[in-house]
């Protein structure tokens, strides 16, 4: 598996270098029992994910000209799918700098990796070329600029007959000091990234990923870590509590995929193609040392299209969200034991949440949302705007057969849903959008009493018939005059 790749590299970036400004046999014995604690501190930390690291062999730790050369033990890794993973020595290059905290860093990972269960292969993961460089700072325990570059990975997943390929991965960071802080870019590109399974397979032509970092505090994350290996859930809890809250102040965040294509084979044997030219998301997270952060999300899919002729007219081809948070409870959210307890901290922070102009659009139908909600109750208090067209061609698409496939859904579902969806519709006011189009509008206000006003009329009133509706109740005579009063003027 990919990740376990990455994780191959992630684990080197838990070992601190060793500062010494002379290269010899004293220093290589002086930094071999450091590098085997960050091992085992690293192995600590990946058996809360079920992964379990071994080493077997020497660890080798040598003066070789103007650096130290260092060799790890065998490492095999057991993840929780029973498969081991034989990830082998790794060799890292340690080269001192004019400042004793920091060293130039070169990383080889052996290739291929092979997967074994129950004494037989059952895969492998192999890198065509390799290329990782860094600069290591002992004092922080962290790389502060990182330059990785790997060609033709393969992973062969015999469990599930499934092959990921990646011609390209680049990993780069740069994290600039300001004092006793740190901030700056850590990003990772896929190019042409594909994964084939004998009923799904997907392909991206790129996948991008960054997040800028702001005010790192590099020492409270690095205690954070050792208390996660820990192993106990007190210092985990603890120690995530301080981490999202102490150890950075802002993160901003950008996702972008490009030309990603999904092709599923149905139990008929036949095939269906989905594809998006654009999938791009921006998150922020602000003021996180405050304790009451302020966040952005936006999240814009573009160029949607599928082949499946009976899903063309209910695909969306745009998706578009946005929203904004308030008062974000950075440390009652990760300190909370259940929901009752993270609906207290967001109501006792008054956190509030907006979205808008969010918005799904397809050939069939059309639905946009603006909501002001801030939290008091389970359901808060505010108001959201709904505009929706195309509810009555997705219950004529519904009652057909077809239609009912083709977005999977089966005739339970179909009998739930159908008389819900004719509920909803009657429940809205109609008007015309800018097309002249019939649409369906729905005002929707959480009093502060915990009453539910749609369209000015009293929720409870028809709280029973959607509640039959979802059951799947059959209606009873006319609905209209039953289910609301008409809308007030």
């Amino acid at each position: 598996m990919i990740r376990h790749f990455i994780f191959a590299i992630a684990l080197f970036a838990c070992a601190p270098a060793f500062a010494a400004a002379k290269i010899d046999q004293a220093g290589a014995d002086a930094l071999k029992p450091r590098v085997a604690d960050s091992l085992a501190s690293v192995a600590a930390s990946f058996s809360q994910s079920g992964i379990t690291m071994q080493q077997t062999g020497t660890l080798l730790v040598e003066p070789a000209g103007d650096y130290y050369a260092v060799t790890t033990p065998n490492i095999t890794l057991t993840l929780p799918n029973g498969v081991t993973r034989t990830v082998g020595m790794v060799a890292i290059n340690a080269i001192p700098t004019d400042n004793a905290d920091v060293f130039k860093v070169a990383v080889a990972l052996p290739t291929p990796m092979i997967d074994t269960k129950d004494g037989k292969t059952v895969g492998a993961l192999e890198i065509g070329t390799q290329s990782m460089n860094g600069i290591w700072n002992l004092a922080a325990l962290a790389f502060l600029q990182l330059d990785a570059d790997y060609k033709n990975i393969r992973q062969n997943d015999q469990t599930r007959n499934a092959l990921t390929t990646v011609p390209e991965l680049t990993i780069d960071t740069k994290l600039t000091p300001n004092g006793a802080l740190y901030s700056g870019p850590l990003e990772m590109v896929f190019t042409g990234m594909s994964r084939t399974e004998p009923k799904l397979s997907w392909s991206a032509a790129t996948i991008r990923a960054r997040i800028m970092l702001h005010d790192v505090d590099l020492k409270i994350a690095n205690d954070a870590k050792k208390a996660v290996a820990g192993g106990d859930a007190a210092n985990i809890n603890a120690a995530m509590i301080a981490y999202f809250t102490k150890a950075i102040d802002r993160a901003d965040i950008f996702l972008d995929e490009q030309d990603v294509r999904y092709k599923t084979t149905n139990a008929d044997g036949t095939t269906a193609e989905r594809t998006f030219k654009t999938l791009t998301a921006r998150a922020s997270l602000a003021k996180i040392k405050s304790g009451l952060a302020d966040g952005k999300m936006n999240v814009t899919v573009e160029g949607i299209a599928t082949s499946d002729p009976q899903q063309v007219q209910f695909t969306p081809t745009r998706a578009n969200f946005n929203g904004t948070i308030e008062r974000f409870p950075v440390a009652g959210f990760f300190a909370a034991a259940d929901r009752t307890a993270m609906e207290s901290a967001f109501n006792d922070a008054k956190t509030r949440v907006v979205f808008e102009n969010s918005v799904m659009e397809a050939p069939a139908y059309h639905m946009s949302m603006n909501a002001d909600v801030s939290a008091k109750s389970k359901l808060g208090v505010g108001k959201y705007h709904l505009e929706v067209r195309g509810i009555d061609q997705l219950i004529a698409h519904l009652n057909s057969p077809q239609g009912a496939h083709a977005l999977g859904l089966g005739g339970g579902a179909v009998t739930n849903l159908v008389p819900l969806l004719a509920v909803v519709q009657l429940t809205g006011q109609g008007a015309k959008d800018a097309q002249g189009r019939d649409i369906r509008t729905y005002d929707l206000v959480l009093k502060d009493d915990g009453r539910i006003i749609l369209n000015g009329n009293d929720l409870t009133a028809i709280a029973s018939t959607l509640q039959q509706a979802a059951n799947g109740a059959k209606a009873q005579g006319p609905l209209a005059p039953v289910i609301v009063a008409p809308p007030k003027k």
